[in-house]
């Protein structure tokens, strides 16, 4: 569960090592997109447009994330509770918090602690139906309850149903989960709505794993869960339009219809970019493998840390905001790499002996 090695990830291509890189530029463009927009208030003009794509870069996370679960278990049919469950909490937890005591401690902030422990949390005032709003306003928290409860599904489906009945059980949840949302919204009906997104990860990594090249004829129902997401919710923004109800690019239900067209887009750039060769575009993103070790936590603190600390504006002004980020990447650093190193040599009983090849990146987040 340690970092993935980043020098064997880039000459490494089993080690998925274009996926490490998008795990970094995805982790670096939250950072700066949210930088740049809740400090800076960039939130005109065309310069403003480079860093609104923050929620389509959480749907890469998202894709990623169910790439790499299916890959580190793939081989392992008969993985027990017991062992899959410890892994993912010792990965989330540990560094989930500290930005709990980040936020409360450095920036006293708080919220509803058990129900973000519960990952019930999300953006209340975003999406009709939710439960509970993330802890101390960290707005980066709510995709990790999201990311919970598709570790769940995923167990439960990987463990016990036929792979070839697997996504339709997964799309079958997703319908009957919208239809239910659109009487009565509620949050598990969201997480259920939004596991297609995770779920069309896992079938590129199947094929991945097969040594198929993924094309729109072996996605197809993944393609096709996509688009009916983006239609669904694209036809409730019409609907509102229709009715006068004002609509925002963040708020329900356009953002839902965002979130998967950036998903649909995702997958089919996957498809084209492996006909095509991927070569010259890793080459572009190469160096941003560097950053993928350390990503969850850099996700995780950057609010804390950098958007919501103030306690240096007074001596250094706007240029603050260098010295919140030198912070953010040094804690994220002590976290990932000696900390979670330590959790994970502390928690070792609890756990059966991984594999060698196994790589890292399947506990990475999911912004």
């Amino acid at each position: 569960m340690e970092p993935l090695a980043v020098k064997g990830a880039l000459r490494h291509p089993k080690k998925l090592a274009l996926l490490e890189a998008l795990r970094g530029f995805a982790a670096t463009y939250v950072f700066v997109g949210h930088v740049a927009i809740m400090r800076f208030r960039l939130v005109r003009g065309s310069s403003a447009l480079l860093f609104q794509f923050g929620q389509e870069a959480v749907m890469l996370f998202f894709l990623i994330s169910g790439f790499v679960i299916y890959y580190s278990v793939r081989n392992k049919p008969l993985v027990s509770a017991r062992e899959y469950f410890s892994r993912r909490t010792l990965r989330i937890y540990p560094i989930l918090l500290l930005s709990f005591a980040f936020s409360r401690y450095l920036c006293g902030r708080s919220g509803n602690l058990v129900a973000n422990l519960a990952m019930l949390q999300d953006f209340k005032f975003a999406k009709p139906g939710v439960w509970f709003d993330v802890y101390g306003g960290n707005s980066a928290l709510w995709s990790l309850s999201y990311e919970w409860w598709f570790y769940c599904l995923f167990f439960l489906l990987f463990r016990f149903v036929d792979s070839t009945k697997q996504q339709v059980i997964v799309t079958s949840l997703a319908v009957s989960a919208g239809l239910v949302f659109s009487l009565v919204p509620n949050e598990p009906c969201l997480f259920l709505i939004y596991f297609p997104i995770w779920w069309a990860g896992v079938e590129l990594s199947k094929c991945y794993s097969a040594k198929i090249r993924p094309t729109l004829v072996n996605q197809k129902h993944s393609v096709i869960a996509l688009a009916s997401g983006f239609a669904y919710f694209g036809c409730w923004s019409l609907l509102d339009a229709k009715r006068h109800i004002g609509l925002s690019l963040g708020l329900h239900p356009v953002l839902e219809a965002r979130h998967f067209l950036a998903a649909l887009v995702i997958l089919l750039g996957a498809c084209l970019l492996s006909a095509s060769g991927r070569k010259r575009f890793f080459a572009v993103l190469r160096p941003l493998a560097l950053v993928a070790p350390i990503s969850y936590a850099m996700y995780v603190f950057h609010i804390p840390l950098v958007i919501q600390a103030h306690y240096l504006d007074g001596i250094l002004g706007q240029a603050a905001v260098l010295a919140y980020a030198a912070i953010l990447l040094l804690a994220a650093f002590l976290a990932e790499i000696p900390f979670q190193k330590l959790i994970n040599m502390l928690a070792q009983p609890l756990l059966r002996q991984e594999g060698p090849n196994v790589p890292a990146s399947e506990v990475s987040v999911r912004p």
